[in-house]
């Protein structure tokens, strides 16, 4: 029977036996399902439309020349469990431009590859030692030979120890989550011939940053993206240990924005403090620092958020005494200022113009320490006019439910004071009961 567009082989089929589809030429598509275990000899040899197909895990065997002639066909991915690549199992797949094959494969039978002119890429996902292990045939298989290959390492990558003379040894890591950056560490041994001895690792963007002797020894790099590559080249030395990873951790945007804040973030050192001049990284949610190289960061400057949209908060050290003018213009998505001191402190930093994206989020303030705190009783309804007058020693008062009124110069020139909590209870305070108090935080509490 002769298969036209595309086709799906019902569930319960274990088998897809020798020619099923042979030289169904139209075929542009099947869905195998995962029922199948056993696909055999030229099952789909000919179907020269058939530009991909995704075999199931749990197929174990693949029978010779099962696609042979697929000229259409592009990619395929070999499942985990299958062993062995028999013999012209892609003859003349002229489209193959990539091959994903499992470590679980320990045989590459002649003429596997036979006239795969396209092949660039066969991705492995094992090591290099496991790669190297494998038998492959000598007779026309040049074109899986020549391409480039690269280890998915499902294990943390690392050389050998001692690593061998005259190496040219090629990984390729893959994460197995979605994150945003990969922190990778590596041994405290981890040593090369300086000078001579290289490994290049190329992050996900392209980056290729070289290292040689001791350059990685205990060392922490953060890669962006999740994938990255180790290419290792040695001339005749034996007598360096190599490199071993001992970790790789995912990082969240969140985790890599904050790894990065210092290359993200601009900032200009004027006299003995630093002002934050502008940010370029992804974070929504920023904290600018207090300090950059042990000098106070003192201002945001003119212009330093200008119309980012995605910050959504941000947290300001009390060090900050001004805000230039735009610093946050067009931060259309800012609804929360973390202000690490108190209200107080806030009211005293300068704020130039064009900032309402600012000033119309809500604020968080650090809640205020004080070592002269006085304590009112429940008893006590009415605080008597100049009841506190002139008390220096006053840093806050808490006032307790049941009280009334608070009387004229009650607290009138209590210099050091800055929070009073008044309770619900209180109905009348005078006009001049804080006079001469500098700033106080008046918090009136609810419950």
């Amino acid at each position: 029977k002769t298969y036209e567009g595309t086709f799906t082989i019902p569930y319960g089929v274990t088998t897809i036996g020798d020619n099923a589809f042979r030289s169904c030429r139209s075929l542009t598509g099947i869905t195998i399902p995962d029922s199948v275990t056993i696909i055999e000899r030229e099952a789909f040899s000919g179907c020269r439309s058939l530009t991909g197909i995704i075999i199931p895990a749990g197929v174990s065997s693949l029978g010779n020349g099962t696609f042979s002639h697929c000229t259409s066909l592009k990619t395929i991915t070999i499942p985990d469990g299958v062993t062995q690549i028999g013999t012209y199992i892609f003859d003349s797949c002229t489209a193959m431009t990539a091959i994903t094959i499992p470590d679980s494969v320990t045989r590459i039978l002649d003429i596997a590859f036979w006239y795969c002119t396209s092949l660039t890429d066969v991705y492995f996902t094992g090591t290099q030692a496991q790669w190297n292990a494998i038998t492959i045939g000598a007779y026309y298989n040049d074109c899986l030979t020549n391409a480039t290959l690269h280890c998915l390492c499902a294990t943390l990558p690392e050389s050998l120890h001692p690593y061998l003379s005259n190496s040219d040894d090629f990984y390729l890591y893959a994460h197995p989550n979605a994150s945003a950056a990969l922190k990778v560490t590596f041994s405290s041994d981890t040593s090369f011939e300086r000078g001579f001895d290289y490994l290049y690792i190329t992050d996900s963007t392209g980056k290729e940053t070289r290292y040689t002797g001791t350059d990685l020894a205990g060392a922490e790099i953060v890669l962006p993206g999740t994938t990255f590559t180790l290419e290792f080249t040695s001339d005749g030395s034996v007598t360096d240990y190599g490199f071993r990873i001992t970790s790789i951790e995912a990082m969240s945007m969140e985790e890599y924005g904050q790894y990065m804040l210092l290359t993200d973030l601009k900032y200009a050192l004027d006299g003995n403090a630093y002002t934050i001049t502008g940010y370029t990284g992804p974070l929504t949610e920023l904290t600018i620092p207090s300090e950059i190289d042990w000098y106070d960061v003192t201002r945001i400057g003119d212009n330093a958020f200008y119309n980012n949209s995605e910050l959504t908060a941000v947290t300001i050290p009390d060090s900050i005494i001004s805000i230039g003018d735009s610093a946050f213009y067009g931060c259309t998505r800012l609804t929360d200022v973390y202000f690490t001191g108190t209200e107080a402190q806030w009211n005293e930093v300068t704020i130039g113009s064009n900032n309402s994206c600012l000033t119309s989020a809500t604020f968080h303030f650090a809640e205020p320490v004080y070592t002269a705190i006085l304590t009112l009783p429940a008893s006590l309804t009415t605080i008597e006019p100049e009841a506190f007058c002139g008390n220096s020693a006053i840093e806050a008062v808490y006032i307790s439910y049941g009280c009334t009124s608070i009387g004229s110069r009650a607290f009138a020139d209590c210099v050091n004071l800055r929070y009073v909590r008044v309770p619900i209870s209180v109905t009348s305070i005078a006009n001049d009961a804080f006079e001469g108090c500098g700033q106080v935080v008046v918090d009136w509490i609810t419950e």
